[in-house]
């Protein structure tokens, strides 16, 4: 026999506070079946209703129907953070068949209003963090929130549903790669019924083809749900009490087709249908031969669960409609909670106004955390920003390893659990890496669950070109791309104290925001003066003028600047405008300046094709007084759709200068 190797992970040990033991040390039999038949009669109404075009779609958890007996191992303030076909485990939980009704039909009483699909499961009350479609998605951040448990000395517990085929997602394995560095108290819970929809998993699932060392590992058939819970209990003690995370792989089958838009006859044959083990058949049979139920009381409970469960759903039915008014609330909450901060002048550089504005909110808000690459002493990040900082702060500023979905994600599990990190991408360019959490987890959550769950989340990361030798990967702007996701406060700041203050603005809101830092600018010196506070979409108005709007942002900032000078030789007296801010941006002021010169000219150097220059000059000129307000077909000076090339030479041709602005400033002139 293989001998078992044990992984020696050296971390800090965090004594435990004692433990007041509320988990059942029995299984509650009567629960569990009550929670499995609750379970399956809710798939059959939801299947009926489906067809009968109550509900338009619907994911079917029979089969899946042993793990209802986990939450009996689970205490209230543990988290589950379960996938969508984990419905018998949720309801277990104590999330109701009202709830699990109005989120099938769409209702405004959901738990989102209407904004989420059936079987993406949420309740705060209980615990339960809501699903997302892609699934793999959910488990970096299940393990973010059991770090949180451990930063908080708390003896919690994350249970982090996933099927079998979502184990092949590098965000598993990236969670499982965290989970066992860290030491964090965590079970990831496959749901192995051997398909991804059509496709066969047998020998594709990490777990069968000895990708994990087995220590990590422990199985059970949960086909038979009497014996998934001394297994579980073990598992659950483990993880909680030595922070210990396991991988739980749950043998049962997949009973009906994937969802209603699927028929699994297709690619299953009828033997491999004959031999499906239902886990209630089971769970039925083993409680007759112990003598714990009869068939009368068995068709008793049944009957009324049936019951139960089509008064709810035709109750829900007539229950009302979400309004179409209310479908962008929480998607952004940007009026920025009261706060008192100490007047200071910002350092020279914008490197250097990072560190001090980190330092600030380490200092006077201690569920601050700062995570990222590099970031820890002596290196303090690749620019430096954070030197001196986890000197200063060890217990909350904390090196990342090189993954921008496991440093966003576990992000999203920190803040819901009450944490307000704030993570450092060393190039914007990296986080392509980390777009699905970015995209899918952190600029959707508070919107998918009306505000239930916040993840008021800070970015920081440095940004663009015009710093020669970056090439592809170290000089993209990506403005169109990030700006093109809701939920999410871009910002860009050019000088210290607009530095300062915008990471002020963003720490004191609830949501999450995204601070881009220009890298051509962030070390130039600037005269040290008092921080004046930045609301979001405040543009600043550089340069006054009453011939042309100078639009900017970034890097391209200076460039505005120099231009205008240039001009002024020749009578031309433009108005600069930076933004500051990109999502959301300052339409008011560019409107009032455009109505007073007639003339716009935006520049960015981000590429042309669906940019947020093309979209600034579309949505200005979209108001009648702004458009009859033209003097001059508005120009976007751009870098065109092209990669930044490695050598200066060429990306000084690829890059919008000062005199491609002063060309469309002599054109918009003429």
């Amino acid at each position: 026999m293989r001998k078992k190797r044990v992984i020696d992970v050296q971390i800090n040990e965090v004594p435990l506070k004692e433990h007041s033991p509320s988990i059942n040390d029995c299984l509650d039999e009567q629960k569990l079946l009550y929670d499995m038949l609750l379970s399956r009669e809710f798939d059959n109404r939801s299947a009926i209703v489906t067809r009968q075009g109550r509900a338009w779609f619907h994911v079917s958890a029979a089969g899946h129907e042993g793990l209802a007996v986990l939450p009996q191992l689970m205490e209230k303030n543990d988290v589950l953070v379960p996938y969508y076909r984990d419905r018998a485990l949720v309801l277990a939980r104590g999330m109701s068949i009202v709830e699990m009704t109005r989120e099938l039909m769409g209702k405004a009483t959901s738990h989102s209003a209407g904004r989420t699909m059936s079987n993406h499961f949420c309740s705060k009350e209980h615990n339960i963090f809501s699903v997302v479609s892609l699934t793999g998605t959910q488990c970096i951040p299940a393990a973010g929130a059991a770090w949180a448990s451990v930063l908080d000395n708390k003896n919690g517990l994350v249970v982090c549903g996933v099927g079998d085929a979502a184990t092949r997602q590098g965000e598993f394995y990236e969670a499982v790669s965290f989970a066992v560095e860290r030491r964090l108290p965590v079970v990831f819970v496959i749901s192995d019924n051997k398909l991804g929809i059509s496709t066969s998993t047998e020998k594709m699932a990490p777990y069968r083809l000895g990708i994990f060392d087995e220590c990590l590992i422990r199985r059970v058939d949960a086909r038979k749900p009497e014996t998934v819970f001394p297994v579980a209990q073990e598992v659950f003690n483990k993880a909680r009490f030595e922070r210990t995370p396991c991988i739980l792989v749950c043998r049962m089958d997949r009973l009906d087709s994937h969802s209603n838009s699927d028929s699994h006859k297709l690619y299953r044959t009828p033997d491999e249908l004959e031999t499906l083990q239902d886990p209630i058949e089971n769970y039925v049979a083993y409680l007759k031969e112990k003598g714990a139920i009869t068939d009368q009381a068995l068709d008793e409970q049944k009957e009324s669960i049936k019951a139960d469960v089509a008064e709810i759903f035709e109750r829900v039915y007539h229950e009302e409609e979400p309004d179409p008014a209310t479908v962008s609330t929480y998607l952004c909450n940007r009026e920025s909670a009261p706060t008192v901060h100490v007047e200071m002048e910002a350092e020279e550089t914008q490197v250097k106004a990072v560190n001090q504005v980190l330092n600030e909110a380490l200092s006077q808000h201690p569920n601050v955390l700062l995570f990222g690459e590099d970031i820890e002493d002596p290196k303090g990040g690749v620019f430096g920003f954070t030197r001196g900082l986890s000197t200063r702060y060890p217990e909350r500023v904390f090196n990342a390893p090189l993954s921008e979905a496991t440093i966003i994600g576990s992000s999203v599990g920190l803040s819901a659990c009450g944490w307000r990190p704030i993570v450092e991408l060393q190039f914007i360019d990296f986080v392509g890496l980390g777009l699905n959490q970015l995209q899918s987890q952190l600029g959707t959550l508070s919107w998918r669950t009306v505000g239930k769950w916040r993840c008021p989340v800070v970015i920081y990361a440095p940004y663009g070109a015009y710093l020669p030798g970056g090439g592809i990967w170290h000089s993209q702007s990506s403005d169109g791309i990030l700006a093109h996701i809701p939920g999410i406060n871009v910002l860009v700041p050019t000088t210290p104290a607009d530095t300062v203050a915008l990471f002020r603005t963003a720490l004191s809101l609830d949501m999450p925001s995204l601070i881009l830092i220009p890298k051509h600018l962030m070390r130039e010196r600037h005269e040290r003066r008092l921080v004046s506070p930045v609301s979001l979409g405040q543009a600043n108005i550089v340069r006054a003028g009453k011939d042309i709007t100078l639009v900017a942002w970034g890097n391209t900032t200076q460039l505005a600047t120099m231009a205008a000078l240039q001009a002024e030789k020749d009578n031309i007296d433009i108005e600069v405008i930076e933004l500051r801010s990109l999502v959301p941006w300052d339409k008011q002021r560019i409107a009032e300046s455009l109505r007073k010169t007639g003339r716009l000219i935006v520049v960015q150097e981000d590429t042309r094709t669906a940019s947020v220059g093309a979209s600034i000059i579309a949505d200005i000129l979209d108001e009648n007084d702004n458009f009859f307000s033209l003097l001059a077909p508005p120009r976007l000076v751009t870098r065109e759709d092209i990669h930044i090339p490695f050598n200066p030479c060429l990306e000084k041709a690829v890059l919008p200068g000062t005199d491609d602005i002063l060309a469309s400033v002599y054109a918009v002139m003429s």
